[in-house]
């Protein structure tokens, strides 16, 4: 009897071999990650504010963050923020969505709720704020990402300084 096998039967040992490689084990089924990065610039697409005789304002805006971070899949990204802002003379409580547009396309949002309070001494001002956010999925690779960011950061005349901390899982 002769135990050689057929060139057909050679090539489909070939593919589902082949096949079998390509499919993901668990440690390409999720990827992990901690990183942090910071925001230098900040651009207005559009904003809409309402006061109140009391100082309550209300400010509803569309901004462009530049997110700068030594992982080179981060840097340079940019951050679409949708923000809105209630407060008294520019201390109170802020939320929104934010979306990380990454060079290839790939996008990943995230859901945000923090804290603002503003001090001024004499013709200067700075405004404080803080948070957290929460990785709510994207697109591509980030589809089903999960995680939480921690941020920190201030407005001043000079323009925005923010640091994030991220944990991800995607």
């Amino acid at each position: 009897m002769n135990h050689m096998l057929t060139i057909p039967a050679r090539l489909l040992i070939a593919v589902l071999a082949s096949c079998l490689l390509a499919l993901p084990t668990s440690a390409d089924a999720g990827e992990k990650k901690k990183l942090t990065y910071g925001k230098t610039s900040r651009t207005t697409i559009s904003e809409i504010k309402s006061t109140s005789g009391n100082g309550r304002e209300f400010v509803q805006g569309v901004y462009s963050d530049a997110v700068k971070s030594s992982d080179p899949d981060w840097n340079g990204i940019e951050e679409r923020v949708f923000d809105q802002t209630e407060g008294v003379n520019g201390t109170g409580t802020h939320r929104g969505t934010a979306v990380d547009i990454f060079r290839n396309g790939d996008q990943l949002f995230q859901n945000y709720i923090g804290s603002h309070k503003t001090t001024v001494t004499g013709d200067s001002w700075e405004t404080a704020y803080q948070g957290t956010a929460e990785f709510v999925g994207g697109t591509g690779k980030y589809k089903n990402a999960k995680g939480k960011l921690t941020y920190r950061g201030k407005f001043t005349p000079q323009g925005i300084e923010e640091e994030d901390i991220v944990e991800l899982e995607y």
